[in-house]
């Protein structure tokens, strides 16, 4: 053990030092630990804001994107629905039509008396007479052949007669695929 030989007084003061040298000394130590961090700290931050301001640029874009997609969106819907009609009258074929289409492949010697059309079933029910029993056969491939009418059944009733022929004709309107040409 070392002996001091300094006075009381001297050595409380000696002790105050002490204790102040070793606050000074650790402030400055912690503190110069701080700036250090701060400064290590400096390019992070400077890559968040960078990145913060390349994100807002990003959620604005996108939001613009999105309301000209919900835009462009709606219009494309509105489209479809024009669409669907515009198919919905093309498939509607007119009565005039109809009826023209019948009468074109009319042959000579046959006089339609009546029709009646169904739309809900796409029938058309021709009734008429022909001046032969060959010009009933004739009208009725005719209409088998053109490209408006599906099916056209001849009843065999209708044939019993040589001259003067009455017919009844229940035709089916409809578009023909290729498939059944």
């Amino acid at each position: 053990m070392l002996h001091n030989l300094l006075p009381k007084g001297r050595k409380d003061q000696m002790k105050i030092e002490y204790y102040t040298r070793l606050g000074t000394a650790s402030a400055l130590l912690t503190a110069t630990a701080l700036i250090l961090g701060v400064f290590a700290l400096i390019p992070t931050y400077l890559n968040l804001t960078s990145e913060v301001a390349t994100l807002t640029q990003e959620v604005e874009h996108h939001s613009t994107n999105a309301e000209e997609s919900k835009a462009l969106a709606a219009e494309v819907r509105e489209s479809a629905e024009v669409l669907r009609f515009l198919e919905h009258k093309l498939k509607n074929t007119r009565l005039t039509d109809i009826l023209e289409a019948a009468l074109e492949v009319r042959p000579e010697g046959v006089v339609i008396t009546g029709f009646a059309y169904d739309r809900k079933t796409g029938q058309l029910t021709v009734e008429g007479v022909a001046d032969v029993r060959e010009l009933v056969v004739t009208y009725t491939k005719d209409l088998e052949l053109h490209e408006m009418f599906t099916k056209v059944p001849l009843p065999v009733s209708d044939l019993a007669r040589q001259t003067n022929v009455p017919f009844n004709l229940q035709i089916t309107v409809g578009e023909r695929d290729e498939h059944s040409i």
